[in-house]
């Protein structure tokens, strides 16, 4: 990424976070807020040996605005949107998400990922068709598995506020994704990244929610900056400058509605020898 491009981010950032009030007391000692990130490899940081973007978020809501935050991460390296499902409905997971006031999930890319290098020739016609069903089933399985998990975080009391992030890619990218793939390949990966994507963001308008899409964040707002900086080694996960520029990008999308959140459930302070009632 170059340099400008990173300095730029840091700078909105800054002037977000100067526009914020100034943190108190009062909401230091508040009740916590408590944020649940689900998902696959990039929750969990895999290959980063870092901190990942969901401790980093809430390390930065708290840093803010004071706020405390709790946060609870169940990245689950190679899990599908099913995985993704099924883990949610487990008892301890369940519960947790049921009584989280923001949930971020980002899942989805493994359905898909390995239709990348299965990518026939498109003079076989029959390979072809093969494969566009394949990813087609993939592609209806993240939407499928999806809706199901929003809907169960619709019937949770807390209501809670849910950003479903897309992805910049669903494999490899940067200098090693240049390195492995064939041209038909990567343009490959670049429908798929799409598709997956397209069916995230229509699953979350469906029940509401909020849809990040991480492109801008690893490839700029015209899609032409390299990520390679932002990419682990692996070329496939978020490096620590990576899970950084998410957290960021989540602060920056979430920070006012969590703020509110956090005023509503707050109840009011009542001082000495006072009834709380006017």
């Amino acid at each position: 990424m170059p340099r400008w491009r990173l300095r730029s981010a840091l700078v909105v950032g800054a002037a977000l976070l100067a526009a914020l009030p100034v943190p108190s007391a009062a909401a230091a000692t508040a009740a916590p807020l408590e944020v649940v990130a689900l998902g696959d490899s990039v929750t969990a940081a895999h290959a980063c040996g870092c901190t990942g973007f969901p401790t980093r978020f809430g390390r930065d809501i708290t840093s803010s605005t004071g706020i405390p935050v709790t946060v609870r991460t169940d990245g689950i390296d190679g899990a599908t949107a099913a995985d993704a499902l099924a883990a949610a409905r487990q008892p301890a997971l369940h519960e947790a998400l049921q009584s989280a006031d923001a949930v971020v999930l980002t899942i989805g890319a493994n359905d898909v990922e390995p239709l990348v290098t299965a990518v026939p020739d498109p003079a076989r016609t029959a390979a072809t068709a093969t494969w566009t069903a394949r990813v087609q089933a993939g592609v209806d399985d993240v939407a499928r598995s999806v809706d199901a998990l929003l809907a169960d975080l619709d019937t949770s009391p807390r209501h809670p506020q849910v950003l479903v992030t897309g992805y910049w890619a669903v494999g490899l990218d940067g200098a090693v994704g240049r390195a492995v793939y064939t041209p038909r390949q990567a343009a490959a990966q670049v429908q798929l990244t799409a598709l997956v994507n397209a069916a995230l963001a229509a699953v979350a308008a469906r029940h509401a929610d909020t849809y990040l899409d991480l492109g801008p964040v690893f490839h700029g707002d015209d899609g032409t900056v390299d990520p390679t900086p932002l990419l682990a080694l692996d070329g496939d996960h978020p490096s620590a400058l990576g899970h950084a520029a998410i957290a960021q990008a989540l602060l920056t999308r979430w920070l006012p509605p969590l703020q509110h959140r956090r005023q509503v459930r707050t109840p009011p302070v009542v001082g000495a020898g006072g009834s709380g009632a006017s």
